[in-house]
C-alpha cells in the first residue's frame, strides 16, 4: 500500500514539473484547483532527485527558473523529505 502512495507521489511532482516547465499550458489543461498535494510522508525515507537542464546557471533562463521553482516547489511541499540536485549545462 505504502509503495503506491509513493508512486503516486513521485508522479505528482513530474506532472508538477512539466507544468512549471511550460510543457503544458493553460489553454491544453485547464487549471484543476489542485493547488496542492495532500499527502502522508511520515514513513517516507527520504529522497534525493537530480533535475537537469541543458542551459547554464542564469536565473534569467527559463530552463534554470523553472528547475529551480521545482527544486523549491518539492522540497517544501515534502517537508524536507525529497531533495533536488539542480544539474544546468547538461551536467
Amino acid at each position: 500500500m505504502f509503495a503506491g502512495k509513493k508512486a503516486l507521489f513521485i508522479s505528482l511532482l513530474v506532472i508538477s514539473a512539466v507544468l512549471i516547465s511550460g510543457g503544458i499550458t493553460e489553454a491544453v489543461m485547464p487549471h484543476t484547483g489542485m493547488d496542492s498535494v495532500d499527502v502522508d510522508l511520515e514513513g517516507l525515507d527520504p529522497i534525493e532527485i537530480t533535475a537537469a537542464h541543458p542551459s547554464p546557471p542564469d536565473d534569467y533562463l527559463q530552463d534554470h527558473a523553472s528547475m529551480m521553482a521545482f527544486k523549491e516547489y518539492v522540497e517544501e511541499a515534502s517537508e524536507g523529505k525529497i531533495s533536488v540536485n539542480v544539474s544546468p549545462g547538461g551536467e
